[in-house]
């Protein structure tokens, strides 16, 4: 009986890391140093300079490579922030693969 139960959960514990996921958003977690690089209508643009914390979703993961690569999306409050502190905090959100970074 033992043997059967162990065997029983041994397989449905590799079923669950076998499903495919789709992702439509790539998520992580980060403080770091920024600065505004463009101001626009509602919002601005910043770029990432040095990272102090960065965690990344465990199943859509947004790569640190991509975050240095791109501009992050600010809305007008989060860009005040930025340029008096020159630090954001917060969740970076990327729709699709070549979707624009946004900080939530």
């Amino acid at each position: 009986m033992k043997l059967f139960v162990s065997t029983l959960l041994l397989l449905s514990s590799l079923n669950v890391f076998a499903i495919n996921v789709t992702c439509s958003q790539y998520e992580a977690q980060i403080i770091a140093e920024a600065e505004v690089i463009e101001t626009l209508g509602e919002g601005c643009l910043a770029k990432v300079k040095n990272v102090d914390l960065f965690q990344i979703h465990q199943l859509c993961p947004l790569l640190l490579e991509d975050i240095f690569q791109e501009e992050v999306y600010l809305d007008y409050y989060q860009c005040e922030g930025v340029s008096a502190f020159n630090y954001l905090s917060g969740v970076l959100v990327q729709q699709g693969e070549n979707g624009q970074i946004t900080l939530e």
